[in-house]
């Protein structure tokens, strides 16, 4: 029973170090996205 317990334990916490980790990710990811539309504009200026 306490191994139960155990994996179920680590099972959240391996969870919520995944979720951590892929929002991190996806907002170094949109940040990039808004620096290249910025430069994309400043190369293209609308007329």
């Amino acid at each position: 029973m306490a191994n139960e317990e155990r994996l179920d334990s680590l099972k959240d916490q391996i969870e919520g170090t995944v979720k951590k980790v892929v929002e991190e990710v996806t907002h170094d990811k949109s940040q990039e996205e808004a620096k290249k539309d910025k430069q994309k504009a400043k190369m293209n200026p609308e007329k």
